[in-house]
């Protein structure tokens, strides 16, 4: 997946934020990496996985942040309490 297609799908994110509130932001985000893969391959059946590959990819690293941040608060909560 070229980063072209992240920024695209980033873009309509943001503008679908603003037109669908709450959930623009995601079905943008879709539709954006959907559409930038539709024109870069030329077709649903190629460019249909490819947005499933990214969405998966997008929502495995933000799990892996939150992890990360709910681990770091849990240390300090950790600290707090016992210093």
């Amino acid at each position: 997946m070229p980063n072209s297609s992240l920024l695209i799908g980033g873009i309509v994110a943001i503008v679908g934020f603003f037109v669908i509130p709450v959930v623009g932001l995601l079905i943008g985000f879709v539709a954006g990496i959907y559409l930038a893969e539709r024109r870069r391959l030329g077709s649903h059946d190629q460019a249909w996985p490819s947005t499933k590959n990214a969405i998966k990819a997008v929502g495995l690293g933000i799990l892996i942040e939150f992890l990360a941040a709910f681990s770091a608060a849990l240390v300090w909560g950790i600290a707090v309490v016992t210093g």
